[in-house]
């Protein structure tokens, strides 16, 4: 008799992969080891396809029923789950549709699975208490760009080349308005956060986006404001920055050190 671990390992491996599984190995109980082992296999299949098709119901309606349950069986043999919470799978789904050769033809479709997982992050992360303006004013002016400015827990940044927020609105159900379209619209820069009780999502111009992003790495509110100038003309920090309190966006802010 193997030892506990190997049972597993080759019992996942048969269960998630199709391999052999020694059948003296299995207790019949009435029913043939073999297929016991079938029904286990295909519950298990169809259990991870349901949790994957519940955490990226747009590439589901995008590709159809069918052919998303071909894509979830050839992902889940590859990527197994590693925790027992279904709500966690699905982490790498994004990038095994960047290399899957089927939807060669639906180039957008890997950055759609991306905006879904990170709308699932975003819903599981805490969310603080907003930043109000009165915490700023508590600076002193010549202080402020001194400052570094800590977002939501739940505040994701990712970029696209497709328009992939208006294929993920135009999936959305009870959707009204012009369902077409065109991936000549071009790409787009997105945030998303759970500031509050509800998943948002903001199209972001390219200041803003270098902004967010040079603060999400740590930047003073001076390197990243430069950051957001330099990448586009018509920024102006006041403005963004009071629209991003209005929202929540920020959590924390902190005085840099000097010569930190």
């Amino acid at each position: 008799m193997p030892r506990l671990h190997d049972l597993q390992r080759d019992f996942a491996r048969s269960v998630l992969c199709g391999e052999d599984f020694p059948s003296e190995w299995l207790r019949a109980n009435g029913i043939p080891s073999t297929k016991r082992l079938a029904i286990y296999r295909n519950n298990t299949i169809l259990g991870l396809t349901e949790a994957l098709r519940d955490g990226f119901p747009v590439v589901n309606r995008l590709v159809g029923e069918a052919f998303f349950a071909a894509m979830a069986r050839q992902y889940v043999r590859i990527h197994p789950p590693r925790s027992n919470c279904l709500f966690e799978y699905g982490a790498g789904f994004s990038e095994f549709l960047a290399s899957y050769d089927l939807v060669e033809s639906l180039p957008y479709l890997a950055d759609v699975a991306k905006l879904e997982w990170l709308r699932q992050e975003a819903l599981q992360e805490d969310n603080g208490e907003g930043l109000n303006f009165s915490a700023l004013a508590a600076v002193p002016s010549e202080s402020h760009g001194e400052l570094r400015l800590e977002m939501q827990p739940s505040a994701r940044l990712m970029v696209s080349y497709y328009p992939v927020l208006r294929i993920w609105a135009a999936n959305q159900p009870g959707f009204a308005g012009d369902d077409r379209v065109s991936l000549g619209e071009g790409g787009c820069r997105l945030l998303i956060v759970r500031p509050r009780l509800v998943v948002e999502i903001y199209s972001l111009v390219a200041g803003d986006y270098a902004l967010l992003t040079a603060l999400a790495k740590g930047a003073t509110l001076i390197e990243a404001a430069d950051l957001a100038i330099s990448s586009d003309d018509d920024f102006n920090l006041f403005t963004s920055l009071h629209g991003w309190l209005q929202r929540g966006l920020f959590t924390h802010l902190s005085h840099s050190i000097q010569g930190d």
